[in-house]
């Protein structure tokens, strides 16, 4: 950009007033905010030091250094000390220097991400049971009526949100709320004792110290005469109230930089009306509005098409003007495709294959030439189907990368060092030691894992284990990977686990004791350059378990455990690959980036509802479900939607929509030149249909669809292989046991090992990323690549299936427990064997070879055998509450 535009202009040269610029995407807002620094500096000699400059993240922080250096504005040393950064980081300084004044360790330490979540985890569950063991009479009744696990879940959620000052509606809440604060407040005490603080912590530490310290406030709104935020729309309520306490009119100036329409972060805690608040104030103030609406990004097209989706939907919201976007650019009209799934006849994952397939298709021009492909990009709502997209390019040979912000607890290697600490810890149940033969670290066949499986060993030091292949490479790997683990056992008792694990991936050969990846390693999920952050990231977690405790292995396998059970994330650090590549991402983590070219699969896939019993809505407070007392008792409870609790349910659904419209709107404006949208014609004008992406598009942009593209679903209806008996038959197996698995690699980030060169099937299973995946591969190992890897699954021919018990999905079996529970007399079993049969023709199920009556007839004696669950079932034993359960 060699000229900067009227309004550009008048954004860089108001120095003189507070500001609030409203930057449409790709208007260029950092070049108009380091040219607005470059003015303060060169035109009215404020100093560096004097300008204190916020931006979202370290990495933006580092882009406006470096431009700022370039143009002149920063020496190097200013570079080093110039307030530019993040508000976490500017908080901390404050605290080191200014955090003895409300007794804070000026040592303190910064809590990484995943320690705040071990450290949370384990403290709210032991409050809330220590509470209970003294009789909180508060407590009982909340656990009486919710059930301690949601009460346990309320109370994590809302850790980080306790300081918010709540007012309920209902009455009956105010102790739950005294509790909620009082858990908050020994939670916040419990790591000052410890000298570290989390991320929330800063802000409420800082709130308090200029709260209680009016002097430091001075001071800080004295040194600073000027002000500059970037991306305020992604501002939470405690950030925004910390920034207008630093700017006083009159002593320094505020300018925010912002667009709400891209506004993305709520799951953050962000909340685009803290924006329109401080802007107002602003404008109170004497300051001054400025609208960036040229688009140096879009193409005209792009820029008309996303206009008239937008404006009827932002416009719809009370008191929003939509800012039309007005490209500026005159090289390329642009490309607006939008592509078309049927209305029925496919499940959603084939249509998602599909629409992949399209995508490889349309990269494969460009798959020779690195500068179009990294100038690619597939953008997702979620990371949960981001493996389908990856296959279909690897099938294609075209480069990726995968860019997404994931679970930690869902990488691979995390969880093959996780097993490997449950087995360390004592554990040798059927899931840890068929993880640990899984994982590609110790590289075993899938014949010899399966042999394994059915010998049922109680341990990998089972004598005759090396009776049961006779492939003398399994047999040279398992000799290798039994004296090692009995080295790593032994020295389990005198090294720490982090040592213990050092010393461990040293041994394995692939890292090296600097944690520095084997390029040569034979299995491409351990070829990718993020694999050396995820295992550090693991060594952080154990890293203050003490040597020879096997208590505290223990413990600290329970936590891991149930931050999984429960669903906590922790984020994985950034994965990395080729840059001259196709993006694979998130819209989330596409945030700041452009692309020539953007394809926006699954934009028709339903999103889930919630269920929560709770809501925290900041103006109305804390609203809960009503238990339905009209209903029977019994171990599971419904619940009623009460007048307070759907009137804030409505107002979340509305901000959620709003956050979806936002969504959509970042994704479509990554694209320069070309955007492709990925949608399905609706079946009917429901409401829920209405209000969802393929909606709105359908709705907005009906010309448009009328003139798309039909889905080829074609090249899915082909066979995938020869034939089943071919994939199963002796010669594949002798063939697969004596070929190097050593295959020429495709460029992609993934790859996945081939047979016969065709490529026509794949004979490597995918890495297990849940437990669920897990526990189907230990039932069976065929059936699981035959289910889970190939999708090929039993045939059902209109309602007379052909079932058996191992073959049934967990809906079907579960459905089919809850039926014969509800009828089964358990105090004499006289009439399972009626109730059994009946529920299987209810269900439309054959039992061909009695193994879900055997099933069925296991679980009840399993059940049967506890005996507190035994008086419940034959003897009519009450139990009204979980606490007496």
């Amino acid at each position: 950009m060699s000229a900067f535009t009227p309004s550009q202009l008048r954004a860089i040269e108001a120095t003189n007033k507070s500001m609030v610029l409203m930057a449409s995407a790709g208007s260029g807002k950092t070049s108009v905010l380091v040219a607005h620094y470059n003015k303060l500096v060169s035109d009215h000699n404020i100093a560096p030091g004097q300008i204190l400059t916020f931006t979202f993240t370290i990495k933006a922080a580092a882009e406006i250094k470096k431009r700022l250096t370039q143009s002149g504005a920063l020496s190097l040393l200013d570079q080093a000390l110039a307030p530019i950064g993040t508000l976490h980081a500017f908080m901390m300084n404050v605290l080191k220097i200014h955090g003895h004044r409300i007794s804070l360790n000026p040592e303190f330490e910064i809590l990484s991400e995943a320690k705040a979540l071990l450290l949370k985890n384990s403290f709210i569950k032991k409050w809330l049971l220590d509470s209970l063991k003294k009789q909180n009479n508060t407590l009982e009744k909340a656990v009486s009526e919710w059930g301690f696990n949601e009460i346990l879940k309320l109370f994590y959620k809302l850790s980080d949100d306790a300081h918010l000052r709540l007012n309920p509606d209902i009455e009956d809440l105010s102790g739950l709320i005294d509790l909620l604060n009082a858990c908050h407040r020994d939670f916040f005490n419990h790591k000052i004792k410890l000298g570290t603080l989390d991320f929330s912590d800063l802000e409420i530490a800082t709130l308090e110290l200029l709260e209680k310290h009016p002097e430091v406030l001075r001071h800080l709104q004295n040194k600073y005469r000027h002000i500059l935020v970037d991306e305020f729309q992604d501002i939470n309520p405690i950030q925004g109230k910390l920034i207008t306490q630093l700017y006083k009119p009159g002593v320094n100036r505020l300018l925010i930089v912002g667009d709400a329409k891209q506004s993305i972060y709520r799951f953050r805690r962000a909340d685009v009306k803290v924006f329109y608040q401080v802007a107002d104030l602003i404008l109170a103030q004497g300051g001054e509005l400025t609208e960036l609406k040229e688009t140096f990004r879009l193409a005209p097209l792009l820029a008309e098409k996303i206009n008239k989706l937008f404006k009827p939907l932002f416009e719809a919201e009370p008191g929003h003007q939509y800012q039309e976007l007005k490209s500026q650019r005159n090289d390329l009209p642009g490309q607006l495709h939008i592509v078309i799934a049927p209305t029925s006849g496919e499940k959603m994952n084939t249509i998602r294959e599909a629409e992949a397939l399209t995508i490889a298709t349309a990269l494969e021009i460009y798959k020779n030439n690195p500068d179009e492909l990294k100038e690619s990009a597939i953008l997702l709502r979620s990371t949960t189907q981001i493996g389908i997209y990856a296959k279909a390019l690897m099938a294609k040979n075209i480069p990726f990368r995968i860019s997404k912000t994931n679970s930690l607890f869902k990488e691979q290697v995390f969880l093959d060092l996780l097993h490997l600490l449950n087995y360390f810890a004592g554990f040798t149940d059927a899931l840890t030691l068929t993880g640990i033969l899984r994982s590609p670290l110790f590289d075993f066949s899938e014949i010899f894992i399966e042999n394994f499986i059915k010998n049922k060993p109680a341990d990998f030091t089972n004598g005759h284990i090396t009776d049961l292949f006779s492939n003398p490479l399994d047999q040279n790997k398992w000799e290798d990977f039994s004296n090692s683990l009995i080295k790593w056992k032994h020295l389990s008792k005198t090294l720490s686990p982090h040592d213990l694990f050092l010393e461990l991936i040293n041994d394995l050969g692939f890292f090296g004791k600097t944690l520095a990846y084997l390029p040569g390693f034979q299995h491409s999920i351990y070829q990718q350059p993020h694999l050396k952050n995820h295992v550090e990231q693991f060594l952080e977690l154990i890293a203050d378990i003490p040597p020879n405790t096997t208590q505290a292995y223990v413990y600290f396998q329970k936590q891991f455990r149930d931050l999984i059970n429960e669903n906590k994330n922790i984020e994985a650090y950034e994965t990395l690959g080729n840059e001259k590549a196709v993006s694979l991402m998130t819209i989330h983590a596409s945030k700041g980036l452009e692309f020539k070219r953007v394809f926006l699969p699954e934009l028709h896939a339903r999103t889930r509802n919630r269920g929560d019993l709770f809501i925290l809505d900041s103006e109305n407070g804390l609203v809960s479900k009503k238990e339905d007392t009209s209903q029977i008792k019994g171990l599971k409870k419904s619940f009623l939607e009460l007048e307070p609790f759907r009137l804030v349910k409505e107002k979340e659904q509305n901000e959620e929509s709003g956050e979806m419209k936002r969504l959509l709107y970042v994704a479509m404006t990554r694209a320069k030149d070309e955007l492709t949208l990925f949608v399905k014609t609706p079946k009917k004008a429901s409401q829920e249909e209405a209000a969802s992406w393929n909606g709105w598009i359908w709705h907005h942009l009906k010309e448009e669809w009328q003139n798309g593209h039909e889905l080829d679903r074609s090249p899915l209806r082909e066979p995938k292989f020869d034939s089943l008996a071919h994939r199963l038959n002796e010669k594949f197996f002798q063939h697969q046991e004596n070929d190097s698995i050593n295959q020429p690699q495709s460029s992609g980030v993934i790859e996945a090992q081939s047979w016969p060169p065709s490529g026509s099937f794949v004979t490597w299973p995918n890495p297990v990323y849940s437990i669920t995946a897990l526990e189907a591969f230990h039932r069976c190992g065929k059936l699981y690549e035959l289910s889970h890897i190939k999708n090929i699954r039993p045939i059902t021919d209109g309602n007379d299936a052909h079932h058996a018990h191992h073959l049934m999905t967990a809906s079907q079996w579960g459905t089919l427990l809850h039926e014969v529970f509800q009828y089964i007399n358990f105090a004499t079993l006289d009439n399972i064997q009626t109730v059994i049969e009946q529920a299987l023709t209810n269900q439309g199920l054959t039992d061909l070879d009695q193994g879900i009556y055997q099933a069925i007839q296991k679980t009840i004696d399993d059940l049967l055998s506890n005996k507190s669950i035994n008086l419940i079932l034959t003897k009519g034993v009450q139990v009204e509450t979980e606490k007496e359960f």
